[in-house]
This record gives structure tokens, sequence and C-alpha cells, in this order.
């Protein structure tokens, strides 16, 4: 069986996924990594693991925030969705 994991770029979230991904694999499922540029700096966590770095906006600071966070997140989803259709078969 695969599976797509989705994580942030936090320790938060990449760790917790890392041991996911390392569980999984070690009962000899397929794992692909989905995160953004952020979870991709995390060095040595996900070596053995495909990843795809798609582009993500953070949700907090209200409207007046400022930047593109919301495009950026919409993006990102679109990307991911793709991903997942592509490597589904």
């Amino acid at each position: 069986m695969n599976f797509v994991l989705a994580a942030g770029g936090t320790g938060g979230h990449m760790v917790p996924a890392h041991a996911l991904a390392a569980e999984l694999k070690g009962r000899s499922h397929g794992v692909l990594l989905i995160t953004d540029d952020r979870g991709a700096r995390f060095p040595g966590l996900f070596e053995d693991v495909p990843v795809h770095i798609l582009p993500a906006g953070r949700l907090g600071g209200g409207p007046l925030a400022g930047g593109d966070s919301g495009g950026r997140a919409g993006a990102g989803s679109q990307q991911g969705q793709h991903t997942v259709r592509s490597t589904a078969g």
C-alpha cells in the first residue's frame, strides 16, 4: 500500500511525519512526502522518501498581514491534488 504524507515546515510537523514514514517503510509500504520549502530544509529526515515541494502560505496574521499567502496556499493545494492523482496509479 502507498501513503502520501503532507507536513508543514516546522519541526512539530516534520519530525512526527518522519517517524510515521519510517514505520510505514519498515512495514514495506510506499511513502511520498508533500511539504513546503521550509520542510525541505530539515536535513536527513526523508533521504529515502520521494519529496514533492509545493508553494505554501501562512494562514495567520489577518487580512492586513500582507504578502500573497492565500495565493500561494491555493496554488500549493492545486499542485498537491495533481501530485496525488499522478502518483496514485
